[in-house]
């Protein structure tokens, strides 16, 4: 009795099958066993529907089994087959959970593909070469599951030489991997080892090497160095970061952000922070909250800080504040607390702009959030500059309430 399929999972499977007898047809794979096709069918299928892996998803599926297989009529031969439920096996031992297994499946369906016992040595050198806890292991098969891929004597265990020849440890390869499993992957001579010599460069200690090599490994590349160097020397000379400071906060924790900041952009926001009157302590205060205050357009830093001095009579003490969108929360709640008749400037910063729209609407505006609501998509359909008007003149309230 054939195995019924309908839908999208027909197409899936005419698709599949499609791939397995032009190969047939070719001679280039072994036909499979008599009726083979129907019982791997569903033997697949009973898989598939026990992970949770729907109609739309089934085509995708095969056809990454088609492509990184040039055998893909043996997937659905029932003797071999007999691998497939030992794979979830040893997914469901190491903790994984059924969303988990489903997500391993669809970005490696090679695991199915696997033997025991190279599952088995893999999951076990991670524990105890790496010192993985069985959580850490299941984060890193989770996070990227090729890296069954990588060979444990030219990748994973020169990878380990290579950490340990700069005076890193096992463990400290550990933490950069659970913070970016997919780096396992990267080449040996043309990313590990210039992204190793660039720390070095730097000076940072080892343990913020680790958490900066991490958060973002292929920053750290030869011309980044080169314009990070320049951009650290003038946070420390110009700005007066401390040394400290600018490693742990900026360079560990930040770097993306640093990386995307030019100095010329950087110069220009310090200067204008200078001439409205910021000391270097409040400027030195807001860089090492959030390193974004210098990466952004002087022309928004410019707007923005200019409506808070002018409109609120405030200096702006978090850099976040400034990512706030100008239109939609800047304007709209400062106009919504005059027609509350709300002392706005009687309000920390923090009181207007951080909280969410319940609490705000709530505990700063002493409102109903379906009241702000229905302002904020009164005032929305005004024009910029509108609105603006509006908030200067303090005719914030609509004409018909007035009236």
């Amino acid at each position: 009795m054939a195995f019924a399929v309908s839908g999208g999972a027909a197409t899936a499977w005419q698709r599949y099958l499609g791939v397995s007898l032009r190969l047939l047809s070719t001679g280039s794979v072994k036909p499979p066993s008599p009726h083979a096709h129907v019982a791997g069918k569903v033997a697949v299928r009973k898989v598939l529907d026990h992970l949770g892996i729907g109609d739309d998803q089934m085509e995708a599926f095969f056809r990454r089994i088609a492509v990184l297989h040039r055998d893909p009529a043996r997937f659905l031969d029932p003797s071999y087959n007999a691998k497939i439920w030992p794979a979830l096996d040893h997914l469901e031992s190491l903790g994984l959970d059924a969303k988990e297994r489903k997500r391993v499946v669809l970005d490696y369906p090679k695991i199915f593909y696997l033997s025991t016992d190279m599952f088995l040595w893999k999951t076990q050198w991670f524990s105890e070469k790496l010192g993985m806890s069985k959580e850490e292991v299941k984060a890193f098969v989770v996070g990227f599951p090729k890296v069954f891929d990588c060979s444990i004597k030219n990748k994973l265990r020169a990878l380990m030489d290579m950490f340990e020849k700069r005076g890193f440890s096992g463990e400290d390869l550990r933490e950069v991997l659970k913070r970016s499993p997919w780096s396992v992957s990267l080449s040996l001579e043309e990313a590990w080892d210039p992204i190793l010599e660039a720390h070095d460069r730097l000076g940072l200690p080892k343990e913020d090497q680790v958490v900066s090599i991490g958060k973002s490994p292929l920053l750290f590349t030869p011309d980044y160095i080169k314009q990070s160097t320049a951009k650290l020397k003038w946070l420390r000379d110009e700005v007066g970061v401390d040394k400290d400071i600018l490693y742990k906060k900026i360079v560990g924790r930040q770097s993306n952000h640093l990386h995307t900041s030019s100095l010329k952009g950087m110069q220009e926001v310090f200067d204008y922070f200078r001439k409205q009157g910021y000391d270097r302590k409040e400027i030195l205060h807001m860089v090492t909250k959030d390193i974004r205050l210098f990466g952004t357009k002087l022309a928004v830093v410019k707007e923005k800080e200019g409506f808070l001095n002018r409109v609120l009579g405030k200096k702006l003490n978090d850099p976040r504040h400034l990512r706030c969108n100008m239109e939609n929360k800047m304007l709209t709640r400062v106009a919504f607390l005059r027609h509350r008749k709300v002392d706005a400037r009687a309000c920390t910063l923090r009181m207007i702009l951080s909280r969410n729209n319940e609490e705000f609407s709530m505990i700063t505006a002493h409102a109903s959030l379906k009241d702000f609501q229905a302002y904020a998509e009164w005032f929305g359909k005004m024009s910029k500059d509108e609105k603006m008007e509006r908030i200067l003149s303090n005719e914030c309230t609509p004409e018909k309430e007035s009236g």
